[in-house]
């Protein structure tokens, strides 16, 4: 418990620094492959890698590798040998553990053509493989927040747009309120008519609900859809296809969605007042954007 309340803490103190810190405004060229996000970088060595844009991530995460000759600060120890400090990540949403072996701050961190100076990043041993690509870090919320407004550009060139307005003159959008609960960004909306609580997640390629959503709204499950997948943690876990009539969000309807049933571990970490649907990249690349407005605590999203 105590290591828990610990890296809780030190999440919170890495969000803190990360706000007051510099302003980053620009345009961050990614790739959308396999239903993730990836913004290019570079190793020490010179080597290619990538980071994984996440905004279901409350801390910016870089590998022991990327980090390489900086200095670490190590957390605090225990005489417990087994007792090792790790987080939980959302990415993939069953997501994965990753060991913790301390913080640093980077002079500079250049994502995909885009640079946050003074970043202070939690640093984990390793990073799983994801899509085929080499991990280096995953950028969380913490730095997409030194921007008033991050803006996802899905399609044929994805693009990540930090700025410091929202550009009201775009018309026919679907305007929302946004709420942050233990750290993740949520949006109220219906799924069958029933009001249920969405948390946003650029991490994850598909959408998810669980079983207790799953009968306050009235859903089913697809017969004969169970299908073994294997986690970024290598592990394997068993999903379902969920039959969802529609969504509203902001008032719009949306139909023909595809939803999947699965108890994951971001569901259990979520006050019983919720009753939560994951909303992946299965969804968002259906929009020309998905716009957070940090300061504003709104979210838009325009329909192809």
């Amino acid at each position: 418990m105590k290591r828990l309340l610990f890296l809780f803490a030190l999440v919170l103190a890495f969000g803190a620094q990360n706000i007051c810190a510099q302003s980053v405004y620009g345009e961050m060229t990614l790739e959308y492959q396999d239903g993730y996000l990836f913004a290019k970088t570079s190793m020490p060595d010179g080597g290619k890698a990538w980071f994984a844009v996440d905004l279901a991530a409350q801390a910016t995460a870089v590998t022991k590798a990327f980090a390489s000759n900086m200095k670490i600060q190590k957390e605090q120890s225990s005489n417990d040998p087994l007792d090792h400090g790790t987080a939980q990540y959302a990415l993939g949403g069953f997501g994965f553990r990753g060991e913790i072996v301390g913080r640093t701050t980077m002079p500079s961190l250049s994502l995909g053509g885009l640079s946050f100076t003074d970043a202070s990043v939690m640093v984990m041993n390793q990073a799983p493989t994801v899509a085929g690509r080499t991990i280096a870090g995953i950028l969380g919320v913490d730095l997409l927040r030194r921007a008033e407004v991050a803006v996802f550009r899905y399609g044929n060139a994805p693009t990540l747009v930090l700025k410091s307005k929202t550009n009201t003159a775009v018309k026919g959008t679907i305007e929302m309120p946004m709420r942050v609960v233990n750290n993740a960004i949520f949006v109220e909306g219906t799924l069958n008519g029933q009001k249920v609580d969405y948390l946003l997640d650029t991490g994850s390629p598909e959408s998810y609900l669980p079983i207790k959503t799953l009968r306050l709204t009235g859903a089913a499950a697809v017969p004969n859809s169970t299908r073994e997948i294997t986690t970024l943690d290598g592990e394997k876990a068993k999903v379902r296809g969920a039959q969802v009539e529609s969504i509203t969000l902001g008032g719009e309807e949306f139909t023909g969605l595809p939803f999947n049933i699965a108890e994951l571990p971001v569901f259990g970490r979520l006050p019983q007042t919720l009753t939560p649907v994951l909303l992946g990249n299965a969804f968002f690349s259906s929009m020309q954007f998905v716009e957070i407005n940090f300061e504003g605590n709104t979210v838009r999203l325009k329909k192809q």
